[in-house]
């Protein structure tokens, strides 16, 4: 049961227990729900933190290119490759 949703899964859970094609306590549904909720937040916080690293990076970058705007040295970013 996957859903990015809690309202999606309580209207599959209401669905299925209404139907009984799902015997199960709602203490097994809470253990579900928090489950769910737990991989919905830490995929969101592993988002964030690689948009974070990326950022950094960018901006290291952009400091290395400030110091070096009188010199001769080009740097070449692939922004194809995942950083």
């Amino acid at each position: 049961m996957r859903s990015e949703n809690i309202f999606e899964l309580l209207a599959i859970f209401e669905s299925k227990w209404n139907n009984c094609l799902m015997p199960v306590s709602i203490f097994k549904f809470c253990d579900i729900l928090v489950d769910e909720l737990y991989k919905n937040i830490r995929r969101r916080l592993e988002n964030i933190w690689t948009n974070a690293n990326f950022l950094i990076k960018l901006l290291k970058l952009k400091s290395m290119h400030e110091k070096s705007r009188n010199s001769l040295i080009f740097i070449r970013v692939d922004l194809s490759k995942k950083i």
